[in-house]
This record gives structure tokens, C-alpha cells and sequence, in this order.
């Protein structure tokens, strides 16, 4: 089984609420990201997202290097407006 399945709702029951998952969810994207840091920093990231068994993943590379450029773009957005404050 992938680690991801999209509309399996894969390891959440119905009686979880929202807010918890968007702790998850949070927390899961502060993890990737900074994992995506070290990798960019090292200079890195293309070979490993080379090695990704989308089979196994559930998710393709270029998946997840798309939601990194976003996730950059959407931090370097957040950043620049903490400093104008």
C-alpha cells in the first residue's frame, strides 16, 4: 500500500476532527520543508527526488518538488511581510 492514497482517508477514522488534522498537516509540512532545505542547501534535491519510488510514495516527484517551489514562494511571501512590521 502507498504511503499516500488519494480518498483513502488512510490512517484517519470519522472521528477525528478537523482542527487536529491541521496540526498534522502543519507539522507534516514543517517536516518536509525542512528536510527540502537541507536538501536544496546541499544541493541535493534533484538527486534524491530521482530516487523516489512514486509506486511505493503514492506520490510522484514532480509533485513534490511542486509543492516546494510553492512552499517557497509562499514563505519567502510570508517572511518579507513579517519584516514590514
Amino acid at each position: 500500500m502507498p504511503c499516500y492514497e488519494a480518498g483513502s482517508g488512510y490512517g484517519y477514522s470519522t472521528t477525528h476532527t478537523v482542527e487536529p488534522l491541521r496540526k498534522d498537516l502543519a507539522k507534516m509540512e514543517a517536516y518536509l520543508c525542512a528536510v527540502m532545505k537541507v536538501l536544496e542547501k546541499n544541493e541535493v534535491v534533484m538527486p534524491v527526488m530521482e530516487q523516489i519510488d512514486a509506486k511505493e510514495a503514492g506520490v510522484y516527484p514532480d509533485e513534490i518538488y511542486g509543492w516546494w517551489l510553492q512552499h517557497r514562494r509562499k514563505d519567502a511571501k510570508r517572511k518579507e511581510q513579517e519584516e514590514k512590521r
